[in-house]
Formats: C-alpha cells, structure tokens, sequence
C-alpha cells in the first residue's frame, strides 16, 4: 500500500469524524500557527499545559496536512518546527558547552520528515 493510498483512507476517516471535520479546512493555518508557537515557547515561558496543547495541536495538523496530500506545506511546518531544535542545540551549545543530544536526534528525525515531504510534494509537481 502506498503513502497516498494511506493519506486518502485517512482522510476519509477525518471526513466522516465530527471532531476532524472541523479541523480539516483549517489544517494548514493550525500547522504555521503551531510550529511558529513552539518556537516562541523558547523566548517566552507559556507553561507546560500551553505546550502539551501546542505539541498535540501540532501532531494532530501534521495527520490532517497529511490526508489532505499537501506535502509542501507539510515540510514547510515540519521544517518551522525542526527551528526549535536548532535554537535548542546552540543554545546549549553556546550557554553551557555541552551537546544536547536528544535535541540532535530529534532535529535528525524532523528533518527527514521535511525532507522527505518536500520530495514527495517535487515528485507529485512534476
């Protein structure tokens, strides 16, 4: 089964959930908007609740960007939120002299899903 085939049954599904449904139009907007939150959240203390919904929020606009087949926009956000783990390491880098693991590890991970979806969205555009 290919990665679209996956994308349009999941979409099918968020069609038919009143929840998802909802969100569904607005998938994009809530991507940006979650993204650009998280990396706000390094300057600005919002509280672990705020980020909990910010880091939920943004799962859940990645699933629904991702039904929609609108992989630019994907890597896009991904790439966003991919920022907050190079802020993460040079600031420990900077500040204490010490690597951040995790943080390179995770920047690894969310830079493969923006790499691979902005491959995806070239391979659907040409």
């Amino acid at each position: 089964m290919s990665i679209e085939k996956v994308g349009i049954v999941f979409k099918e599904y968020c069609s038919s959930n009143k929840f998802l449904k909802i969100l569904l139009p607005i998938n994009i907007p809530l991507l940006f908007i979650m993204a650009i939150l998280r990396n706000v959240q390094n300057f600005i203390s919002m509280g672990s609740v705020t980020g909990t919904i910010i880091y939920v929020g943004f799962l859940l606009s990645v699933l629904l960007t991702f039904a929609k087949s609108e992989y630019r926009m994907l890597s896009i956000g991904i790439g966003i939120y991919a920022i907050d783990y190079i802020y993460t390491i040079l600031h420990s880098l900077f500040k204490y002299h010490r690597l951040n693991w995790s943080s390179i590890i995770y920047l690894l991970i969310w830079g493969y899903f923006s790499f691979t979806a902005y491959k995806k969205s070239l391979q659907i555009h040409s």
